[in-house]
């Protein structure tokens, strides 16, 4: 392939043009597949908050291959350029996606040890330099086709998004089959197809490549944190791997060993002893998910006195209050909670699990287990649980919800930034609504200290009980605690004097603190696990009307109620009590934070400052242009290049938050709302040819209403709306008008610019909106964290609403004739 001075006028021929698309798509495809499957990586090695650090700071590579494509543009005419690196380029995206990936796997840095040590810190940067590359390397090449196909700017922009969309699909459904390691390694596929396309590399380049990328593959393992519980196993050398697969939710390992002693919350005194019996482990990503107990034969749970230690734990008050028949299990783990429901219950039990992996993985073992999950009068299933819920047409007994993570000991906080759509407001009304006139709803969290969570998800159920017309809440209403899980039971009727009575009998019995009961007293609470004050009791006091001993204001943390428009339950910092935590405890407040939170915290302000030097280094590249005023030009482009970048990875990062609703995969829910988007995009960019200003003032207006209906959407379409494949369809068709919108303001933009001021602006507008999508994704979490969904999807249609003011100053003179418009876009 070759390319004359003739290119800065005239585009290449159609043949040619058609490979330079085709090595596009190429490139956009194999660093998506790269960014998807790292993400996997690291969601193994270090923790998937973690791996969202390090992998939208990589995205800082697209602004940098970007700037470094306008530097080589910039010295050399546009053929030359083209002629000289374009090969180059696509060849080093090629070959740097298995060589980085042999890097990173073998530095990956422990989160911990990165947060907690200046070295680690360093040690952190040096991590990111590999996991830049493929993403460097390919923004270079997409901007310099950029250049050399300016007049077909739609063609190459659709043909990037189509590329990066099906490369979603592809890396999603290899992730059932194989290792995250081997599907990040096949990344190098696509690039290697770009390669080809391009035809101007010998025999022998190409087989080099080849061969590098082969020599990479036997040193690809997959790492794991020193500080994971997998870890910790396999390091004693004694246990027995029973089962091992891949999804693309996680990477699941059941193990058999002595050293798995576990029980899910801390058993009372009067417990007997853990019988020796064998369990076993089902690790999640090496955190340990779920524990198997394995009766002795013939399981008959409801004799079996070596289960009877399930019967005093903190989750068994209400089968000491009442007798159930018909039990809802929500989140059922290892079947720890479903075999007590089988010693007490005499009617059906509905168990539900949320975690795909876990719930295959517990099926599969269930003969391990007693065949628990398919005894007489048992419905198991793999659902998401609000999702179920709002499906479910029956009344229980017992609805018992145990909150993911209890009795585990990963990270604290690691999920604190994860939604959950089942502990709002709106979430346990739809629970209360599902009980008997004679129901209970119990309630199992985790202890946090200093004393946040519990009293958050009291105050979230405080609320609901009063929208349920159960007011006053608090005599519907009966906590108690151990010393690291609370339980709390809400009653669809008043509790009587005498279910009371039996709450503190259970409660003495067990050495557990009740620290709330409609009749409690001042001297009943903090007896066992005794605190400096009795923080539980004063708060629970202060949320449910009575004298005000403590104020939850006086909290450092956020204790108000969650909301699905705010489903954030795990993050309970305010950023208005950081300076009264500095004072007074200086930086030992950092243990008892939220680790999702601060990681997300470090990444936004990571990102922001790389981002903002990336855009003050990038400025001066703007083109001389002697046809316009090149002072407010240049502001007016940076300003919309800013936006556009922005508004592209908000509106993202925003509907998957949204349509987490109802969804129990993620990455399959990040490869729906990425995918459609991206393939709207490409067809809005199609069919916006030519429109100019015109069309970025449709899109702009259509994007900020799309943005608004989706947020009135959410509120009033029922919860049945989005789960199953009916929720898939509602969500297609909220996002393809979005995409299609979404897909109108960068190439017109950037064709309005390419007319104005020549060909070498393609590559500086691209850097720009590069560096902008690398500080959008973190900050815009951030803003959905504390101010919800609706006033951030606000926020996202004023970004659009600014786009066409901007854009009636990119072409000369503020005003780009329609005409040279037109031919600049094809």
């Amino acid at each position: 392939m070759e390319f004359s001075g003739k290119d800065l006028v005239e585009p290449p021929d159609r043949r040619t043009s058609r490979r330079l698309l085709v090595t596009a798509a190429a490139v956009s495809a194999a660093g998506m597949w790269f960014q998807i499957s790292m993400n996997r990586i690291l969601s193994v090695a270090c923790g998937h908050q973690f791996a969202y650090l390090a992998i939208s700071v990589s995205l800082f590579g697209v602004g940098l291959g970007g700037a470094a494509a306008a530097i080589l543009l910039r010295r050399e005419a546009g053929s030359s350029a083209g002629n000289r690196w374009l090969p180059r380029l696509t060849a080093l995206a090629a070959v740097t996606i298995p060589l980085c990936l042999w890097i990173v796997l073998g530095t990956a840095p422990d989160p911990v040890i990165v947060i907690g040590s200046r070295r680690g810190f360093l040690r952190l940067a040096f991590a990111y330099v590999p996991l830049l590359m493929p993403f460097f390397f390919g923004s270079a090449v997409t901007a310099v086709i950029f250049r050399l196909l300016q007049r077909h700017i739609f063609l190459v922009y659709a043909a990037s998004m189509l590329g990066g969309a099906a490369a979603l699909g592809v890396a999603l459904a290899m992730m059932y089959l194989q290792s995250p390691v081997i599907v990040a390694w096949e990344a190098f596929i696509p690039a290697l197809l770009g390669v080809v396309a391009l035809r101007r590399v010998r025999v022998v380049r190409l087989l080099a490549i080849i061969s590098i990328g082969l020599a990479c593959l036997p040193f690809l393992k997959l790492p794991l944190s020193q500080f994971k519980q997998l870890s910790v196993v396999r390091a004693s050398g004694e246990y027995r791997v029973l089962h091992e697969a891949f999804f693309p939710d996680g990477w699941i390992t059941a193990i058999e060993s002595a050293l798995i002693r576990e029980t899910p919350g801390q058993p009372g005194s009067a417990a007997p002893a853990l019988p020796v019996l064998s369990q076993i482990g089902v690790f999640c990503d090496g955190d340990l998910a779920a524990v198997i107990n394995r009766p002795r034969p013939p399981v008959q749970a409801d004799k079996d006195q070596s289960l009877e230690w399930s019967d005093h734990l903190s989750s068994a008050l209400p089968y000491a209050l009442r007798q159930p028949k018909t039990v809802l299990l929500l989140g059922v783990d290892g079947g720890t909670e479903l075999l007590r429901a089988l010693r007490h219950a005499s009617g059906r039990i509905e168990a539900v699990e949320q975690n795909v992996p876990v719930g295959c993985t517990v099926r599969l073992l269930d003969h391990l287990a007693g065949e628990i999950f398919s005894a007489p009068g048992v419905a198991f299933g793999v659902s998401d649980l609000r999702a179920y819920v709002e499906r479910s047409t029956g009344t229980y007994d017992l609805v018992e919800v145990t909150l993911h993570g209890v009795g585990h000991t990963g990270l604290a906080g690691w999920e604190a930034v994860d939604c959950d759509y089942l502990i709002t407001v709106e979430g346990l009304c739809a629970l209360l609504r599902h009980l008997a006139p004679r129901g209970l709803l119990s309630v199992t969290c985790r202890l946090k200290r200093p004393p946040r969570d519990a009293i958050r998800l009291l105050a979230t159920l405080v609320k609901a009980c009063e929208q349920e017309g159960l007011s006053p809440a608090g005599r519907y209403i009966a906590c108690i605690r151990t010393w690291n899980v609370a339980t709390l039971l809400a009653s669809r009727r008043p509790l009587s004097r005498a279910e009371c009575r039996r709450i503190r009998r259970f409660s003495q019995a067990e050495s557990f603190d009740v620290w709330w009961l409609p009749d409690i007293s001042p001297d009943e609470v903090n007896r066992y696990t005794v605190l400096d004050r009795p923080y539980y009791y004063l708060l629970a006091t202060d949320l449910l009307g009575r004298k005000q001993v403590m104020r939850e204001s006086d909290s450092p943390f956020d204790l108000t109620p969650v909301t699905d428009d705010r489903p954030y339950f795990g993050v309970t910092f305010r950023p208005a009590a950081l300076p009264g935590l500095l004072s007074r405890m200086r930086w030992e407040w950092l243990p008892f934070s939220e680790w999702g939170y601060l990681i997300l915290l470090i990444a936004a302000f990571q990102c922001a400052v790389l981002a903002g030097g990336g855009v003050l280094a990038v400025l001066p590249l703007f083109p001389r242009a002697a046809r316009v005023d090149r002072s407010y030009q240049r502001a007016a482009a940076l300003m919309y290049f800013l936006l556009t970048g922005c508004g592209f990875v908000a509106v993202e990062v925003v509907t998957l938050q949204v349509f987490s609703r109802m969804w129990m995969r993620p990455l399959h829910e990040f490869a729906l709302v990425v995918g459609v988007l991206m393939t709207s995009a490409s067809a809005g960019a199609l069919l916006s040819r030519g429109g100019g200003i015109r069309a970025v003032r449709i899109a702009a207006s259509a994007v900020a209403g799309m943005a608004l209906l989706t947020a009135i959407a959410v509120r009033v379409l029922p919860g049945t709306a989005w789960a199953g494949w009916q929720g898939i369809l509602v969500r297609t068709v909220l996002l393809i008008p979005l995409g299609l919108a979404m897909g109108v303001p960068f190439p017109n933009g950037l064709a309005l610019l390419v007319a104005s001021c020549g060909g070498q602006a393609a590559a500086w507008a691209w850097a720009v909106s590069g560096l902008a999508s690398l500080a959008a994704g973190p900050l815009v979490l951030l803003l959905d964290i504390h101010l919800g969904h609706t006033v951030t999807l606000a926020v996202v249609a004023a970004l659009y609403a600014l786009m066409p003011l901007l854009a009636q100053r990119l072409g000369p003179l503020g005003s780009t004739p329609r005409r040279p418009c037109a031919q600049a876009g094809g």
